[in-house]
Protein backbone atom coordinates (compact mmCIF):
# COMPACT_ATOMS: atom_id res chain seq x y z
CA UNK A 1 0.00 0.00 0.00
CA UNK A 2 1.25 3.49 -0.75
CA UNK A 3 3.43 5.37 1.61
CA UNK A 4 2.03 8.65 2.62
CA UNK A 5 3.00 11.89 4.25
CA UNK A 6 0.95 14.34 6.25
CA UNK A 7 -1.26 16.50 4.09
CA UNK A 8 -1.31 20.25 4.59
CA UNK A 9 -4.86 21.47 4.16
CA UNK A 10 -5.07 25.15 3.41
CA UNK A 11 -8.22 27.15 3.88
CA UNK A 12 -8.49 30.79 2.94
CA UNK A 13 -11.52 32.65 4.22
CA UNK A 14 -11.98 35.64 1.94
CA UNK A 15 -14.47 38.45 1.57
CA UNK A 16 -14.38 38.89 -2.18
CA UNK A 17 -15.89 41.08 -4.80
CA UNK A 18 -14.76 40.79 -8.39
CA UNK A 19 -11.38 42.48 -8.60
CA UNK A 20 -10.84 42.64 -4.81
CA UNK A 21 -9.12 40.00 -2.69
CA UNK A 22 -7.72 39.92 0.82
CA UNK A 23 -4.11 38.82 1.23
CA UNK A 24 -3.27 35.18 1.96
CA UNK A 25 -0.75 36.13 4.63
CA UNK A 26 -3.50 37.61 6.80
CA UNK A 27 -6.18 34.99 6.28
CA UNK A 28 -4.59 31.64 5.49
CA UNK A 29 -4.51 28.93 8.15
CA UNK A 30 -2.28 25.87 7.80
CA UNK A 31 -3.45 22.78 9.66
CA UNK A 32 -1.38 19.55 9.53
CA UNK A 33 -3.41 16.46 8.69
CA UNK A 34 -2.20 14.72 11.84
CA UNK A 35 -3.91 17.35 13.98
CA UNK A 36 -6.98 17.77 11.79
CA UNK A 37 -7.85 14.19 10.90
CA UNK A 38 -5.41 12.13 12.97
CA UNK A 39 -2.70 9.65 12.12
CA UNK A 40 -1.77 8.68 8.57
CA UNK A 41 -0.39 5.47 7.13
CA UNK A 42 2.87 7.23 6.30
CA UNK A 43 3.32 7.99 10.00
CA UNK A 44 2.53 4.39 10.94
CA UNK A 45 4.90 2.93 8.34
CA UNK A 46 7.69 5.02 9.89
CA UNK A 47 6.64 4.81 13.53
CA UNK A 48 8.28 3.50 16.70
CA UNK A 49 7.11 0.14 18.08
CA UNK A 50 7.90 -2.38 20.80
CA UNK A 51 6.98 -6.05 20.37
CA UNK A 52 8.89 -7.29 23.39
CA UNK A 53 12.51 -7.20 22.18
CA UNK A 54 13.08 -3.45 22.56
CA UNK A 55 11.96 -0.34 20.76
CA UNK A 56 12.58 -0.02 17.04
CA UNK A 57 11.54 2.26 14.20
CA UNK A 58 10.14 1.15 10.89
CA UNK A 59 11.61 2.74 7.78
CA UNK A 60 9.03 2.80 5.01
CA UNK A 61 7.30 -0.18 6.62
CA UNK A 62 10.40 -2.32 7.36
CA UNK A 63 12.88 -2.98 10.17
CA UNK A 64 15.83 -5.36 10.32
CA UNK A 65 18.39 -6.07 13.05
CA UNK A 66 21.11 -8.63 12.38
CA UNK A 67 22.41 -10.96 15.06
CA UNK A 68 26.08 -10.79 16.00
CA UNK A 69 28.27 -13.68 14.76
CA UNK A 70 25.45 -15.23 12.71
CA UNK A 71 24.84 -15.40 8.96
CA UNK A 72 22.99 -12.41 7.41
CA UNK A 73 19.88 -14.54 6.92
CA UNK A 74 19.59 -14.78 10.70
CA UNK A 75 18.06 -11.47 11.69
CA UNK A 76 15.04 -9.98 13.38
CA UNK A 77 12.76 -8.58 10.70
CA UNK A 78 9.51 -6.69 11.19
CA UNK A 79 7.25 -5.38 8.47
CA UNK A 80 4.03 -3.44 8.20
CA UNK A 81 1.00 -5.41 6.98
CA UNK A 82 -1.98 -3.07 7.16
CA UNK A 83 -3.72 -0.56 9.40
CA UNK A 84 -7.17 0.82 10.21
CA UNK A 85 -7.87 4.37 11.33
CA UNK A 86 -10.40 5.48 13.93
CA UNK A 87 -10.86 6.74 17.48
CA UNK A 88 -9.74 4.16 20.07
CA UNK A 89 -9.87 6.18 23.29
CA UNK A 90 -12.90 8.45 22.83
CA UNK A 91 -10.88 11.67 22.66
CA UNK A 92 -12.12 12.63 19.19
CA UNK A 93 -8.71 12.16 17.52
CA UNK A 94 -8.06 9.57 14.83
CA UNK A 95 -5.96 6.71 16.20
CA UNK A 96 -4.86 3.49 14.49
CA UNK A 97 -4.83 -0.29 14.73
CA UNK A 98 -1.68 -1.63 13.08
CA UNK A 99 -0.88 -5.19 12.02
CA UNK A 100 2.84 -6.04 12.10
CA UNK A 101 4.58 -9.29 11.15
CA UNK A 102 7.88 -10.44 12.69
CA UNK A 103 10.36 -13.14 11.77
CA UNK A 104 13.50 -14.06 13.72
CA UNK A 105 15.23 -16.12 11.04
CA UNK A 106 13.28 -19.34 11.46
CA UNK A 107 10.13 -20.72 9.85
CA UNK A 108 7.68 -18.79 12.02
CA UNK A 109 6.02 -15.51 11.04
CA UNK A 110 4.43 -13.93 14.08
CA UNK A 111 1.60 -11.43 13.78
CA UNK A 112 0.85 -8.62 16.22
CA UNK A 113 -1.97 -6.14 16.68
CA UNK A 114 -0.66 -2.75 17.87
CA UNK A 115 -2.90 0.04 19.13
CA UNK A 116 -1.41 3.43 18.25
CA UNK A 117 -2.94 6.59 19.69
CA UNK A 118 -2.70 10.18 18.56
CA UNK A 119 -0.84 12.29 21.17
CA UNK A 120 -1.14 15.85 19.85
CA UNK A 121 -0.41 14.71 16.32
CA UNK A 122 2.32 12.20 17.28
CA UNK A 123 1.83 8.45 16.79
CA UNK A 124 2.45 6.64 20.10
CA UNK A 125 2.11 2.91 20.75
CA UNK A 126 -0.39 2.24 23.54
CA UNK A 127 -0.53 -1.58 23.54
CA UNK A 128 0.46 -4.65 21.53
CA UNK A 129 -1.20 -8.05 21.31
CA UNK A 130 0.28 -11.26 19.86
CA UNK A 131 -2.19 -12.82 17.39
CA UNK A 132 -0.53 -16.01 16.15
CA UNK A 133 2.06 -17.73 13.99
CA UNK A 134 1.57 -17.99 10.21
CA UNK A 135 -2.03 -16.80 10.28
CA UNK A 136 -3.81 -14.61 7.74
CA UNK A 137 -5.23 -11.18 8.56
CA UNK A 138 -7.91 -10.57 5.93
CA UNK A 139 -8.97 -7.16 7.20
CA UNK A 140 -8.95 -4.85 10.20
CA UNK A 141 -11.42 -2.08 10.98
CA UNK A 142 -12.18 0.23 13.90
CA UNK A 143 -15.84 0.60 14.78
CA UNK A 144 -17.36 2.21 17.88
CA UNK A 145 -13.93 2.36 19.51
CA UNK A 146 -13.29 -1.36 19.04
CA UNK A 147 -10.86 -3.14 16.70
CA UNK A 148 -12.42 -5.92 14.63
CA UNK A 149 -10.16 -8.45 12.89
CA UNK A 150 -11.18 -10.84 10.14
CA UNK A 151 -8.63 -13.67 10.43
CA UNK A 152 -7.83 -17.15 9.21
CA UNK A 153 -6.17 -19.27 11.92
CA UNK A 154 -5.17 -22.89 12.39
CA UNK A 155 -8.06 -25.24 13.03
CA UNK A 156 -7.77 -28.35 15.22
CA UNK A 157 -6.41 -30.47 12.34
CA UNK A 158 -4.31 -27.79 10.57
CA UNK A 159 -0.55 -27.58 10.60
CA UNK A 160 1.08 -24.23 11.34
CA UNK A 161 1.72 -23.80 7.63
CA UNK A 162 -1.86 -24.08 6.54
CA UNK A 163 -4.55 -22.15 8.48
CA UNK A 164 -8.13 -22.76 7.33
CA UNK A 165 -10.41 -21.62 10.17
CA UNK A 166 -11.97 -18.16 9.82
CA UNK A 167 -12.37 -16.13 13.01
CA UNK A 168 -13.68 -12.66 13.80
CA UNK A 169 -11.90 -11.25 16.86
CA UNK A 170 -12.74 -8.00 18.61
CA UNK A 171 -10.37 -6.03 20.85
CA UNK A 172 -10.79 -2.93 22.97
CA UNK A 173 -8.03 -0.63 24.22
CA UNK A 174 -8.08 -0.43 28.01
CA UNK A 175 -5.25 1.80 29.20
CA UNK A 176 -2.00 0.11 28.19
CA UNK A 177 -3.46 -3.24 27.10
CA UNK A 178 -5.72 -4.70 24.44
CA UNK A 179 -8.58 -6.72 25.87
CA UNK A 180 -10.30 -9.28 23.65
CA UNK A 181 -14.06 -8.84 23.75
CA UNK A 182 -15.91 -12.15 23.90
CA UNK A 183 -19.65 -12.31 23.27
CA UNK A 184 -22.19 -15.09 22.84
CA UNK A 185 -22.97 -14.00 19.29
CA UNK A 186 -20.08 -13.46 16.83
CA UNK A 187 -19.28 -9.89 15.89
CA UNK A 188 -20.03 -9.29 12.19
CA UNK A 189 -17.56 -7.38 10.07
CA UNK A 190 -18.99 -3.88 9.48
CA UNK A 191 -19.68 -2.75 5.95
CA UNK A 192 -17.49 0.06 4.71
CA UNK A 193 -19.10 3.39 3.99
CA UNK A 194 -19.36 4.80 0.50
CA UNK A 195 -17.25 7.12 -1.58
CA UNK A 196 -19.53 10.15 -1.62
CA UNK A 197 -20.16 12.74 -4.31
CA UNK A 198 -20.09 16.20 -2.71
CA UNK A 199 -21.94 19.07 -4.40
CA UNK A 200 -21.79 17.73 -7.96
CA UNK A 201 -23.42 20.13 -10.43
CA UNK A 202 -23.42 20.89 -14.17
CA UNK A 203 -23.70 24.07 -16.22
CA UNK A 204 -24.16 24.65 -19.94
CA UNK A 205 -20.93 25.24 -21.81
CA UNK A 206 -20.43 26.41 -25.40
CA UNK A 207 -16.82 26.75 -26.53
CA UNK A 208 -17.05 26.73 -30.30
CA UNK A 209 -16.77 23.09 -31.32
CA UNK A 210 -17.40 21.95 -27.76
CA UNK A 211 -21.08 22.04 -26.80
CA UNK A 212 -22.37 20.29 -23.72
CA UNK A 213 -22.40 20.31 -19.94
CA UNK A 214 -19.43 21.19 -17.73
CA UNK A 215 -19.82 19.18 -14.52
CA UNK A 216 -17.74 19.77 -11.39
CA UNK A 217 -17.82 18.48 -7.85
CA UNK A 218 -15.83 16.62 -5.22
CA UNK A 219 -15.54 13.03 -4.05
CA UNK A 220 -15.15 12.28 -0.34
CA UNK A 221 -13.71 9.06 1.05
CA UNK A 222 -16.19 7.77 3.65
CA UNK A 223 -15.01 4.15 3.51
CA UNK A 224 -12.76 4.20 6.57
CA UNK A 225 -9.75 2.98 4.55
CA UNK A 226 -7.51 4.66 1.95
CA UNK A 227 -8.84 4.52 -1.62
CA UNK A 228 -7.12 5.08 -4.94
CA UNK A 229 -7.90 5.94 -8.57
CA UNK A 230 -11.39 7.31 -7.96
CA UNK A 231 -13.63 7.69 -11.00
CA UNK A 232 -16.73 9.88 -11.10
CA UNK A 233 -19.50 9.21 -13.61
CA UNK A 234 -22.28 11.62 -14.64
CA UNK A 235 -25.38 10.60 -16.60
CA UNK A 236 -27.94 13.03 -17.98
CA UNK A 237 -31.65 12.42 -17.35
CA UNK A 238 -34.76 13.57 -19.12
CA UNK A 239 -37.90 14.83 -17.42
CA UNK A 240 -39.08 11.29 -16.64
CA UNK A 241 -35.71 10.19 -15.23
CA UNK A 242 -34.63 8.18 -18.24
CA UNK A 243 -30.85 8.18 -18.83
CA UNK A 244 -29.29 10.04 -21.74
CA UNK A 245 -25.66 10.85 -22.44
CA UNK A 246 -22.88 9.81 -20.09
CA UNK A 247 -19.42 11.05 -19.20
CA UNK A 248 -16.71 10.08 -16.71
CA UNK A 249 -13.47 11.42 -15.27
CA UNK A 250 -10.88 10.73 -12.57
CA UNK A 251 -10.54 12.69 -9.36
CA UNK A 252 -7.58 15.05 -9.36
CA UNK A 253 -5.83 13.23 -6.52
CA UNK A 254 -4.89 9.58 -7.00
CA UNK A 255 -5.13 8.74 -3.30
CA UNK A 256 -7.59 9.74 -0.59
CA UNK A 257 -7.28 8.92 3.09
CA UNK A 258 -10.53 8.50 5.09
CA UNK A 259 -12.44 11.77 5.22
CA UNK A 260 -10.38 13.49 2.54
CA UNK A 261 -11.79 15.09 -0.60
CA UNK A 262 -10.66 15.55 -4.18
CA UNK A 263 -12.23 17.53 -7.01
CA UNK A 264 -13.31 16.11 -10.34
CA UNK A 265 -14.37 17.75 -13.59
CA UNK A 266 -16.29 16.07 -16.42
CA UNK A 267 -17.39 17.50 -19.77
CA UNK A 268 -20.46 15.79 -21.22
CA UNK A 269 -20.77 16.47 -24.94
CA UNK A 270 -24.39 16.99 -25.95
CA UNK A 271 -26.30 19.25 -28.32
CA UNK A 272 -29.35 18.90 -26.07
CA UNK A 273 -29.93 20.52 -22.72
CA UNK A 274 -30.96 18.03 -20.05
CA UNK A 275 -33.08 18.89 -16.99
CA UNK A 276 -31.03 16.86 -14.48
CA UNK A 277 -27.92 14.75 -13.97
CA UNK A 278 -27.13 11.69 -11.87
CA UNK A 279 -23.67 11.24 -10.32
CA UNK A 280 -21.95 7.99 -9.35
CA UNK A 281 -18.45 7.14 -8.18
CA UNK A 282 -16.16 4.17 -7.67
CA UNK A 283 -12.68 3.67 -6.24
CA UNK A 284 -10.21 0.94 -5.42
CA UNK A 285 -8.59 -0.26 -2.20
CA UNK A 286 -5.23 -0.86 -3.87
CA UNK A 287 -2.98 1.63 -5.62
CA UNK A 288 -2.08 -0.75 -8.45
CA UNK A 289 1.60 -1.02 -7.44
CA UNK A 290 2.12 2.77 -7.50
CA UNK A 291 2.83 4.55 -4.23
CA UNK A 292 1.59 8.08 -3.63
CA UNK A 293 2.36 10.73 -1.02
CA UNK A 294 0.60 13.91 0.02
CA UNK A 295 3.28 16.54 0.54
CA UNK A 296 3.55 19.80 2.45
CA UNK A 297 2.41 23.07 0.87
CA UNK A 298 3.95 26.37 2.05
CA UNK A 299 4.26 30.02 0.99
CA UNK A 300 0.79 30.22 -0.50
CA UNK A 301 -0.48 33.49 -1.97
CA UNK A 302 -3.30 34.58 -4.26
CA UNK A 303 -4.19 37.59 -6.41
CA UNK A 304 -6.33 38.80 -9.27
CA UNK A 305 -4.74 39.52 -12.64
CA UNK A 306 -7.50 41.33 -14.51
CA UNK A 307 -10.13 38.58 -14.94
CA UNK A 308 -7.82 35.78 -13.87
CA UNK A 309 -7.57 34.53 -10.31
CA UNK A 310 -4.13 33.13 -9.45
CA UNK A 311 -2.96 30.88 -6.61
CA UNK A 312 0.77 30.31 -6.12
CA UNK A 313 2.77 28.34 -3.60
CA UNK A 314 5.62 25.97 -2.90
CA UNK A 315 5.58 22.21 -2.39
CA UNK A 316 8.12 20.92 0.13
CA UNK A 317 9.24 17.30 0.22
CA UNK A 318 9.74 16.58 3.92
CA UNK A 319 9.84 12.80 3.38
CA UNK A 320 12.93 10.60 3.13
CA UNK A 321 12.43 9.63 -0.51
CA UNK A 322 12.19 11.20 -3.96
CA UNK A 323 8.76 11.72 -5.55
CA UNK A 324 7.94 12.23 -9.23
CA UNK A 325 5.09 13.89 -11.10
CA UNK A 326 4.56 16.25 -8.15
CA UNK A 327 1.77 18.77 -8.50
CA UNK A 328 -0.78 20.83 -6.59
CA UNK A 329 -4.55 20.48 -6.73
CA UNK A 330 -6.32 23.82 -6.16
CA UNK A 331 -10.09 23.84 -5.61
CA UNK A 332 -12.20 27.01 -5.43
CA UNK A 333 -15.45 27.22 -3.45
CA UNK A 334 -18.39 29.58 -3.15
CA UNK A 335 -19.73 30.74 0.20
CA UNK A 336 -21.92 27.62 0.52
CA UNK A 337 -18.85 25.36 0.29
CA UNK A 338 -19.67 24.16 -3.24
CA UNK A 339 -16.74 23.58 -5.59
CA UNK A 340 -16.92 26.03 -8.50
CA UNK A 341 -13.57 25.40 -10.19
CA UNK A 342 -10.47 23.25 -9.81
CA UNK A 343 -7.08 22.81 -11.41
CA UNK A 344 -4.09 20.50 -11.20
CA UNK A 345 -0.73 22.13 -11.82
CA UNK A 346 2.66 20.40 -11.87
CA UNK A 347 5.46 22.01 -9.90
CA UNK A 348 8.53 23.44 -11.61
CA UNK A 349 10.61 20.30 -11.00
CA UNK A 350 9.36 16.91 -12.19
CA UNK A 351 11.39 15.04 -9.54
CA UNK A 352 11.35 16.35 -5.98
CA UNK A 353 14.28 15.14 -3.90
CA UNK A 354 14.05 14.83 -0.09
CA UNK A 355 14.24 18.22 1.61
CA UNK A 356 13.77 20.22 -1.60
CA UNK A 357 11.11 22.68 -2.74
CA UNK A 358 9.40 23.44 -6.04
CA UNK A 359 6.94 26.19 -6.94
CA UNK A 360 3.54 25.96 -8.63
CA UNK A 361 1.15 28.56 -10.02
CA UNK A 362 -2.51 28.02 -10.98
CA UNK A 363 -4.51 30.56 -12.96
CA UNK A 364 -8.32 30.48 -13.23
CA UNK A 365 -10.14 32.33 -16.02
CA UNK A 366 -12.94 34.35 -14.45
CA UNK A 367 -14.04 36.19 -17.60
CA UNK A 368 -17.44 34.44 -17.73
CA UNK A 369 -18.23 35.55 -14.15
CA UNK A 370 -18.38 32.09 -12.55
CA UNK A 371 -15.79 33.18 -9.97
CA UNK A 372 -17.89 36.10 -8.71
CA UNK A 373 -19.01 34.02 -5.72
CA UNK A 374 -15.49 32.85 -4.80
CA UNK A 375 -15.16 32.54 -1.03
CA UNK A 376 -12.41 30.03 -0.23
CA UNK A 377 -9.96 27.55 -1.69
CA UNK A 378 -7.96 24.47 -0.75
CA UNK A 379 -4.53 23.34 -1.91
CA UNK A 380 -3.31 19.72 -1.78
CA UNK A 381 0.05 18.51 -3.14
CA UNK A 382 0.66 14.95 -4.30
CA UNK A 383 3.54 12.98 -5.78
CA UNK A 384 4.03 9.43 -6.96
CA UNK A 385 6.91 7.00 -6.72
CA UNK A 386 9.71 7.40 -9.26
CA UNK A 387 10.27 4.44 -11.58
Amino acid sequence: MGARQSLIFVVLAMALTLGTVSTASANTTYVPLALRNGLTEMMLRNGWYDLGFGQFQLQDGHYEKKYEDLPPSQAIRVWFIQAALGDLNADGARDAAVILAQNGGGSGTFYYLVAVVNRNGVAQQAAAQFLGDRIVISSVVIMDGRIILDMVVQGPYDGLCCPSLREIRTFQLLGDRLQQVVSASPTPMPELGPITIVSGHCSRSDHGLWLGEDCIGEVRNDTGVPVYNIEAVVTSQNATGQPGVRGSGWSTLNMLEPGERSPFRIFVSSALEWPSYQFAVKGYSTSGFTEYAHLTVVKISDDWDNWNYCVQGTVHNDTARKWCGVGASVTLYDDSGRAIDSQWQHVDAWNLEPGTDAAFSSSFDGYDGHLAGLASYTVVAEGQECR
